[in-house]
């Protein structure tokens, strides 16, 4: 359910990735045509390519200069003028790479046409794509409602040491979250890399990366989107009671009924889930046919010779349905493989703040809230078919919220974590470590004072024990001289 947020986002898909060059009687064809055209037919044609790659393909990316207001401060006006030189650096770039990509594809045969419909191509099979793959990741969570309809046992706690009792209503969340995150977690190579029209920052020239970074949502946008886009959770369970209360006089096979709901439509809510975050992700600039074009090579080259974006567009205008759907074969195929690989992996991120806040928090807690408010709505109602009304809808409503609770923990925990561990890592530890440093230098410098001070008294003791012996012995001397002259004199 929450798969899509947790899947990395890459480049190319893996697999789907094509061959590297357009098929030879195509080329064949696209080179007839290039060398019929005369220089100035060329010309146009590049020009009708660049001018679509900049105004449909880049605009979203192009950055609007800042104006200077009269009553601006020096300090303003400065910080006004490097902004403008960075948005003029970054629009600059964005036009020599559309005007080089459209050199290329003229070779290539391409039109302005083309493109588009390539992109449009690109569009279809990434939404295949995200719902074939959030569907399939959607899969731990229906299974833990299968297992729990299978074995009731699960959730009445019976199994539990005495001192735990309490914690019986939590059972039904944390198992749900618990599947899920070990589940997505093993998932996560297989269902990675599954988008063309998305990049990572470090695959993409640098205004496309700045862009990237720019107009990302912030915490708060993400938790709104992801919070309105797992509604598709509510729709299901809406679903679920509109078919079950009819069928309240049958026990048995309202359960039975209500757990396939449950668990087939949250394979189905989990596709139109990350359909939903595809349209936020177009919204915002994050994803697109400049992350295709804006790719750049892993060795720097000169825009006109590099190879990795065509590679990408290429690899679009090869793909089709029936291939997509024997790359997507050959990933499940190579399941065990990532279970062997990643399973370790996945049971220990159970104990991660983000897991244990949204497993066991948001999931876990909400979900024992939901189930007492059931408990509540429906113990004074007697008829079997308003009873199960009153209570599939409390279900809905109330778990409307937890899904949303579940989705922003996921959003707000992480950053969370890494800025604590950041502190902790730069912060707390680099005090730590000022403060011993002080605090031994101080020492130090102390110890050298009394060394210091000590040494001085043992030299002042000394220098002053010889002259006091020094002045004894001259008075004794002095004694003894006078008691000689004394004895001299009388005789």
């Amino acid at each position: 359910m929450n798969g899509i947020q947790r899947t990395p986002q890459g480049a190319i898909p893996a697999d789907l990735s094509p061959a590297h060059s357009i098929h030879e009687a195509d080329a064949g064809h696209a080179a007839g045509a290039v060398g019929a055209l005369t220089p100035a037919a060329v010309q146009n044609e590049v020009t009708l390519i660049a001018d679509y790659l900049k105004q449909h393909v880049f605009a979203g990316h192009q950055q609007a200069l800042k104006p200077e207001p009269r009553d601006a401060s020096p300090a303003q006006r400065e910080e006004i003028r490097q902004y403008n030189d960075r948005a003029t650096q970054n629009n600059r770039q964005l036009d020599a790479i559309a005007d080089s990509r459209a050199r290329v594809l003229q070779r290539e045969g391409e039109t302005h046409g083309d493109i588009a419909e390539t992109l449009a191509r690109a569009e279809k099979l990434d939404r295949l794509a995200a719902r074939t793959s959030s569907a399939l990741r959607a899969t731990p969570f229906a299974a833990a409602t299968v297992l729990q309809y299978m074995e009731p046992a699960i959730n009445k706690g019976d199994w539990l040491p005495a001192p735990l009792k309490p914690l019986t209503p939590l059972i039904s969340g944390a198992l749900s979250g618990a599947m899920d995150q070990v589940g997505t977690g093993v998932m996560n190579r297989v269902t990675a890399d599954t988008q063309y029209l998305k990049a990572a920052p470090e695959k993409l020239h640098d205004a496309m990366a700045e862009s990237l970074k720019r107009q990302a949502p912030g915490l708060a946008q993400q938790s709104l989107d992801m919070g309105g886009a797992i509604q598709s959770y509510t729709a299901r369970n809406v679903l679920g009671a509109a078919v079950a209360t009819p069928l309240a006089g049958h026990p048995k096979a309202q359960a039975a009924v209500d757990t396939g709901i449950a668990a087939l439509g949250g394979l189905a809510a989990n596709a139109a889930f990350a359909s939903r975050m595809q349209n936020t992700e177009r919204r915002d600039h994050q994803r697109g046919g400049a992350y295709v074009f804006g790719r750049k090579d892993a060795d720097a080259k000169p825009l006109d010779e590099e190879t990795e974006w065509l590679d990408a567009y290429r690899g679009i205008k090869n793909a089709s349905y029936s291939g997509a759907a024997l790359n997507a074969g050959k990933r499940l195929a190579g399941m065990p493989i990532a279970i062997l690989t990643d399973g370790s992996k996945a049971v220990r991120s159970l104990v991660s703040a983000s897991s244990l806040t949204q497993n066991g928090l948001a999931l876990a807690g909400g979900f024992a809230g939901v189930g007492k408010l059931q408990e509540l709505a429906t113990k004074h109602i007697n008829n079997p078919y308003a009873k199960t009304a009153v209570s599939q809808l409390t279900n809905a409503a109330a778990s409307s919220a937890v899904f949303a609770g579940w989705t922003t923990a996921g959003v707000v925990t992480d950053p969370a974590t890494r800025a604590a561990q950041d502190l902790l890592q730069n912060g707390v530890k680099g005090a730590a470590s000022a403060t011993a440093s002080f605090v031994g230098n101080k020492t130090a410098q102390g110890a050298r004072a009394v060394a210091q001070t000590a040494a001085e008294g043992l030299d002042a003791a000394v220098t002053t024990g010889a002259a006091l012996r020094a002045r004894y012995d001259t008075h004794v001397r002095r004694r003894e001289r006078n008691a000689d002259d004394d004895a001299m004199n009388m005789a």
